[in-house]
């Protein structure tokens, strides 16, 4: 139980947050554009604890992919808020 629930819970986490920027988005709020670094750059960790069947260099590929975005996605966050 202890770990199907560990197994979960970043992956929730994160869908959780994409519903609530997609939530602010229609009815006009505004959207945090750092809540969406931050799931860029935890979607790798939870795809890596879902335990899918993914070859081990697509993986690396799409690893290297979200810590890019995440970066530049961190400093246009930085620049806008200067």
């Amino acid at each position: 139980m202890k770990k199907l629930l560990t197994k979960f819970i970043i992956p929730i986490c994160l869908l959780i947050i994409i519903l609530t920027q997609i939530y602010n988005y229609i009815n006009g709020f505004r959207v945090e554009k750092s809540m969406l670094v931050v799931v860029v750059a935890l979607m790798p960790a939870a795809v890596k604890g879902l335990e899918l069947n993914i070859d081990e260099n697509i993986f690396k590929l799409f690893e290297r992919i979200m810590v890019v975005l995440a970066v530049v996605g961190l400093i246009y966050v930085f620049w806008s808020t200067m």
